[in-house]
């Protein structure tokens, strides 16, 4: 109710002299019942302000009350699931490889089908004549290959231009299908080489890209479609002996994974949240160490 009290009472008291002056001049009218009349006016007003403020008062606290209620029980179902899925995959023989599964399938983003664990191990293929890298994948045991085509200029220091490509095979690395390919490829020999990640239908999906400082600290920034989504930081003089390099979020300052160099062979454990597109480009970013050293 808008009714206003200050113009009430000024419009009762005008009724008043109106009344007054009526009176002077014999209408008959009786001041005392006019008097009460813009009284009881007034007191209506003010109860009706009163009773619409109180009905605004408790429907917020309605709202309040709900919206705290709404973010409890949804706060409680994020805590209970993942509590309820463990429990359930315990009680399975090889239940919880199925829900590592199941949850490797929720962020498949790639096209073709690629996916890997929580954790890669590299290792450089042993077969004569078969230039490339065997992946496997952790826990599940499934292994991917890299075939590596280089040119006869592409050794440590000497190429230029685009540079070594990458094939990622999912299967027999003779008779499987392409699932990705990585193309390096730099502006000078004296910069560092850069790899775009692309879909056997030639969609660039994520590049990697390096930088160093002072010969001693390296960053490599990892895109995925376009977004910055993490950095590799660690040192250079890594290449020279085991070593290991932080991945970190972008813009964040604890480490979520790491890429770890030993002799012939290169391990990653992926962040918990990684999507498939996320471990593929930071599959790339630890072959960038791989092309610095051969």
């Amino acid at each position: 109710m808008a009714l206003d009290m200050q113009s009430l009472l000024h419009s009762a008291s005008g009724l008043v002299g109106s009344a007054g002056s009526a009176g002077s001049a014999g209408s008959g009218l009786d001041m005392q019942s006019l008097l009460h009349s813009s009284s009881s006016l007034a007191g209506s007003a003010g109860s009706g302000a009163s009773q619409v403020l109180t009905a605004a008062v408790g429907q917020q606290r309605m709202d309040q009350f709900k919206h705290e209620a709404e973010d409890r029980a949804s706060g409680v179902f994020d805590m209970a699931s993942p509590l309820a899925l463990d429990l359930a995959a315990s009680q399975i023989p090889g239940g919880h490889l199925m829900l590592d599964m199941g949850k490797r399938m929720l962020k498949a983003d790639v096209p073709g089908g690629f996916t890997l664990g929580d954790k890669v191990l590299i290792q450089g293929n042993a077969q004569p004549g078969m230039s490339g890298f065997r992946v496997t994948s952790v826990p599940d045991g499934a292994e991917i290959y890299i075939a590596e085509e280089r040119g006869c200029f592409h050794c440590c220091c000497c190429w230029m231009g685009t540079g070594p490509t990458y094939h990622v095979i999912k299967g027999n690395p003779l008779t499987g299908t392409d699932v990705l390919l990585m193309q390096s490829h730099r502006l000078c020999c004296c910069t560092s080489p850069e790899i775009d990640v692309l879909t056997p239908d030639g969609e660039l999906l994520a590049g990697v890209d390096e930088h160093g400082c002072c010969c001693f600290s390296t960053s490599t920034n990892a895109d995925v479609r376009g977004t910055p989504v993490y950095r590799v930081t660690g040192s250079i003089l890594d290449l020279f002996c085991c070593g290991s390099h932080s991945i970190m979020p972008v813009g964040g300052v604890t480490a979520v994974g790491q890429i770890r160099h030993s002799c012939g062979s290169i391990s990653i454990d992926f962040p918990s949240d990684a999507r498939s597109s996320d471990k593929a480009a930071l599959l790339a970013a630890s072959l960038l160490w791989h092309l610095r050293v051969t």
